[in-house]
């Protein structure tokens, strides 16, 4: 068993899976009316229900430093009906935003996942065959070259996902409005993923690893478009751990050491995010995109462009109207 050979070219092998991926944040901006809801979560306001100035920041209910004490499996279901009983816990009990949504650890989650690894495995043959023929320093600095750019596109594109899921479209929006009402859900409920299992937690982003990588294995049998991709996706799906374990109260002491580091997103880098009108700190893997996006204006950049092509305008210059002002002067388009 392995993956189709092709000998497509190597710009052809890296800018489809390139294109498809931008197409899929893109997707839910281009479908977004130009009034929508934020999905059944309000816009948040200060004193007397004035708007959060930008100055003026209040924390999102259930805040990082808020949490309760993290929980180390998930948290059992009762079902009377139609309804979810959570068991009682340690602090707020989870909130389930999403129908059919559940914190059991199923088999389905489990298989899906090690899909995702097998699937990821078979792809890396031209990477193992590359290492068993004595590669020259030539190639060994390549495929280096792959393995980082990866890493550091794969952090981005996760804050590209997340600043889209934040900030546009909702529960109805046409194929993530599910992704979208659980990432907004999120603001209100941040704890909730902490009740969650890996395999739980990360699953539905596996399920979409396992055609993608396939794809990538027909497109280019380059050994580094290979590892370049196979860790973008799967980082992707470390990245939903890594986010969950940036909530966790208590992280295990691998992922204390690791956070401390900065080699995975730390509970103090996410902290940053995590308060109304929750416009910047959106990279969850590492987290090392953060500082260069915010201090470039990138977000609010690309929420200008948004608003001149549609009229839409994103989630965060609802909750602080100072936001809007400055994405469309004249400084910002600089």
């Amino acid at each position: 068993m392995g993956c189709r050979r092709s000998e497509a070219p190597g710009w052809l092998s890296v800018g489809l899976p390139v294109l498809f991926l931008a197409a899929v944040p893109l997707h839910s901006v281009a479908f977004t009316p130009t009034h929508h809801s934020r999905g059944g979560f309000g816009a948040r306001t200060g004193p007397r229900g004035a708007p959060v100035g930008r100055h003026h920041r209040i924390p999102c209910r259930g805040r990082l430093h808020d949490e309760p004490p993290s929980v180390p499996m998930a948290v059992p279901e009762e079902r009377t009906g139609q309804r979810t009983q959570l068991a009682k816990g340690k602090g707020p009990s989870p909130v389930l935003v999403l129908g059919g949504d559940t914190l059991e650890t199923r088999p389905k989650h489990v298989a899906l996942v090690t899909s995702a690894w097998l699937v990821s495995f078979i792809a890396l043959k031209p990477v193992l065959d590359l290492w068993m023929s004595s590669p020259s320093p030539e190639q060994l600095v390549s495929v280096s070259a792959s393995a980082l750019a990866s890493m550091i596109f794969s952090d981005l594109f996760s804050g590209l996902f997340h600043w889209v899921a934040d900030n546009y479209g909702n529960g109805r929006t046409p194929i993530l409005g599910g992704v979208i009402e659980a990432f907004q859900g999120h603001h209100v409920n941040p704890w909730t993923i902490t009740h969650r299992s890996f395999f739980n937690n990360v699953h539905k982003i596996a399920q979409a690893a396992i055609p993608l990588t396939l794809l990538v294995c027909v497109l280019t049998t380059s050994p580094e478009a290979r590892l370049f991709w196979v860790i973008f996706f799967n980082a992707q799906i470390l990245s939903q751990e890594f986010h969950k374990l940036s909530h966790t109260v208590n992280p295990p002491p691998w992922a204390s050491w690791l956070q401390a580091r900065n080699v995975i997103l730390s509970r103090k880098e996410h902290g940053l995010h995590h308060s109304s009108p929750f416009e910047s700190h959106y990279c969850i893997l590492t987290g090392m995109c953060n500082k260069p996006l915010d201090r470039f204006n990138v977000w609010r950049r690309l929420e200008a462009i948004v608003y001149r092509v549609n009229g839409v305008e994103p989630n965060c210059w609802k909750e602080d109207p100072s936001l809007k002002k400055f994405s469309l002067s004249p400084s910002n388009s600089k």
